[in-house]
This record gives structure tokens, C-alpha cells and sequence, in this order.
């Protein structure tokens, strides 16, 4: 069983064939994250429509924000959910992809406030939405603390692994890549880390910058129970039950032969 690496190429209808593989990893990635377990707490049956959600933010980015790369690891030993294979197909399987990551080229400093694919969220069914509309306001915050002095830089957006292909090295393979990337541009690179990725990420040569908690049991039941609840609970970043820690981190390009 061989790992390749893809990069998906927005003109080619083929590489279009793998975006609800994306979007399937996507999930199974998610729901192995306490926080996405939280932002997402339908039962199996509600699944398929997030699923479809993700598959068309993909598809959208992947065809129309110029900004934006995907890349994927493929593994010819995997089947994925559809063991089918169709005789006719002469690019990537979909039934192959494990692991893939979304990154954004921003060579000059204005380019990221220029993106065609963030306005307004639509989420699925069963999404809790208080908790999710408070986390990505934490993420634009920290990403506006971090961007201040940072200039041109590559955005890594995302990360997933299907949960059944984890310690295989296809995260490694996609953040290598990305890197090299980013150093063949002298750009540095930004992220935020899970809990989950932050041995790979430091391993590649990414610094922690900047950190923020997300309150899980305040928005425990789908709604937000407030500054006031939290004081009255005496609730303290990090101290106690139902605390999610995502890191911001910087790397800082280095020199190509």
C-alpha cells in the first residue's frame, strides 16, 4: 500500500471527481475533535447532509478562489465507503483518498481580504450554531492579531485525516508539502492547531504565536448561556471541565536550494 501526494488542478474536471471524498474525510476528520463533536451533535442519519454542506464549499473553492490550493494522499490500498471502481475513470481514485489539506497562496498583504469564498456561513441541521458562529469569530480575531506584521503569507486552512488511516504519515506528507511550497516562495506560513496536531506541526518548524479557549459547556445544549453564566460559574480558560485550546502558529520561511 503506496501513499501519493495530488494536488488538485481547478481546470481539470477529473480532480472534481474527488471533492466528496474530501468532504467525507472532512467529516469523519471532524468528528474525532471534541469541539466539532460539539458544533455537530446529530445522530449518523443527519451526517449525509453535512457532508453534501462541505461538498459544495469545496467544490465552489476549488473552481473559483484563485488563492486556493488542495492537496490529497492517496492510498492504493483503500477503498473508502464505495468499493465500485469505474472502469472509464483515468485519474485519482476518490475511493483512495485518506488525508487532504486546503491552503491559500496570499503574496501580498491585501489578498486575503479579497477572497470570493468566506461571506456568510450556511450550516446544515443539527449544527449547533451559537458555538460554531462564536469559534470562527475567535479564529477571524486571532487571525487579525497574527496578520498585522506578517505581510504575504500561505494560509494553512485545513487539515483532515480519516481517523482509520491516522499515524500513517499523510498528514506529514501534506504539511511537508505545503511548506516547501511556502519556502520556494519565501513566504512564512500560518495555521491553527487542534490539540490533536500539534507534534506534527511543530515538527515542520511551526511556532506558537498566539492561543484562545473555547467554552464548550457554555454553549452546552446548542445556546449561548453567557459572560454572565461564565462569571457566575467562575469559569477559567483552561482550568476545569469542557475547555477546547486552538493554537495559532507561525513558520518562518527558510532558504531553497
Amino acid at each position: 500500500m503506496t501513499l501519493k501526494l495530488h494536488e488538485l488542478s481547478p481546470s481539470d474536471p477529473v480532480d472534481q471527481n474527488l471533492i466528496p471524498a474530501i468532504a467525507r474525510v472532512h467529516l469523519t476528520a471532524w468528528l474525532s475533535n471534541s469541539l466539532y463533536e460539539a458544533i455537530y451533535y446529530g445522530p449518523p442519519s443527519s451526517h449525509a447532509r453535512i457532508i453534501e454542506n462541505n461538498r459544495r464549499r469545496h467544490s465552489k473553492t476549488v473552481t473559483s478562489e484563485p488563492s486556493s490550493r488542495y492537496a490529497v494522499v492517496l492510498d492504493d490500498g483503500a477503498c473508502g465507503d464505495n468499493t465500485k471502481r469505474h472502469s472509464e475513470q483515468t485519474g485519482p481514485d476518490p475511493n483512495h483518498l485518506i488525508a487532504w489539506a486546503k491552503y491559500d497562496i496570499f503574496e501580498r498583504p491585501e489578498a486575503e481580504e479579497e477572497r470570493q469564498d468566506t461571506g456568510e456561513i450556511k450550516y446544515p441541521p443539527y449544527t449547533n450554531l451559537p458555538l460554531a458562529n462564536h469559534f470562527w469569530d475567535l479564529i477571524v480575531q486571532s487571525r487579525q492579531r497574527v496578520g498585522k506584521s506578517l505581510g504575504g503569507h500561505v494560509s494553512v486552512d485545513q487539515l483532515a485525516t480519516d481517523p482509520d488511516h491516522h499515524r500513517r504519515g499523510a498528514g506529514r506528507m501534506l504539511m511537508e508539502h505545503i511548506v516547501k511550497k511556502a519556502d520556494e516562495l519565501g513566504l512564512p506560513a500560518t495555521l491553527e492547531a487542534s490539540p490533536q496536531g500539534m507534534n506534527l506541526y511543530t515538527s515542520v518548524g511551526f511556532e506558537p504565536v498566539d492561543e484562545f479557549w473555547v467554552d464548550l459547556l457554555r454553549f452546552e445544549g446548542g445556546e449561548d448561556k453567557g459572560e454572565a453564566w461564565s462569571k457566575e460559574q467562575h469559569r477559567v480558560p483552561g482550568q476545569g471541565p469542557g475547555w477546547y485550546k486552538q493554537v495559532a502558529m507561525i513558520r518562518q520561511p527558510r532558504k531553497t536550494e
